[in-house]
């Protein structure tokens, strides 16, 4: 009954979209399509299949959450406003911390994805079975190392979004030329969020991270076999005033 208020909106969906759902629904129920869920999505057809509405819902909750493109060949995040509902092109993590935003936007993570992931043309493509599902988040960092990781990550945030509207350039152009030789402040800011979340993970920065981050899954691990308890993503469970870590910056609607 809602959707039909949208009059014009509803007409074409019943023109367009009704007719290929019904066939689809039909082909599954006669046997002729191996796809599943057609049936169903017959009693929404005037709603996109498959709406992920565990995830919207927990977006719902958050003021703003991390995404980035599911493949790339460069590897950045933003946070988006959760007014903004997502498409399969963006990978997304419902986390609305500076602290995750670190981690996340951390050499670490993007080291790992780049060994797990799979690829698409020769870019990367973000896997959540091998990628995120494998991560292993910092087991033991203390409150000031949290905090550590979410003023440097704040600080590369800002920085960032204040260089793409003064040079009026996409988070493209800014990580094209981080890849280019010569002293960049955007540059400086990764490295201090990096050794950030080198202190929280407790990593040595002669070792190689990718050993590293095996060794400490492996330990998880290990520990998960056994029923013990192991820390997940986001913020510690020890962070009390989770506010402090989330502020208002984002990516939002602008309306004229």
């Amino acid at each position: 009954m809602e959707a039909s208020t949208y009059k014009e909106l509803f007409a074409i969906l019943q023109k367009r979209v009704l007719p290929f759902i019904e066939q689809k629904a039909k082909e599954e129920e006669d046997g002729i399509s191996k796809a599943n869920g057609r049936k169903e999505w017959l009693n929404k057809w005037w709603q996109m299949w498959r709406r992920r509405e565990d995830m919207l819902n927990e977006k719902s909750k958050l003021k703003r959450f991390i995404a980035g493109s599911r493949v790339s060949t460069r590897i950045f995040y933003e946070f988006i406003s959760s007014e903004i509902n997502p498409n399969d092109a963006l990978i997304c993590f419902l986390f609305e911390d500076d602290y995750s935003f670190g981690i996340i936007q951390s050499i670490f993570h993007i080291e790992w994805l780049k060994e797990k992931c799979s690829t698409l043309k020769g870019d990367y493509r973000y896997t959540g079975e091998t990628v995120w599902d494998t991560f292993p988040w910092p087991q033991t960092p203390t409150e000031a190392q949290v905090k550590k990781v979410a003023i440097a990550a704040k600080a590369l945030y800002t920085e960032r979004s204040k260089a793409l509207k003064q040079y009026h350039m996409s988070l493209r152009d800014l990580y094209r030329l981080l890849e280019q030789p010569g002293a960049n402040p955007i540059k400086d800011l990764h490295a201090a969020l990096d050794k950030a979340v080198m202190e929280a993970y407790g990593f040595d920065d002669k070792k190689d991270i990718l050993a590293q981050l095996l060794a400490l899954n492996l330990f998880i691990a290990e520990k998960e076999s056994r029923m013990k308890k192991v820390q997940p993503p986001g913020l510690p469970e020890f962070v009390k005033n989770k506010e402090a870590y989330v502020s208002d910056e984002c990516v939002r609607f602008e309306w004229e």
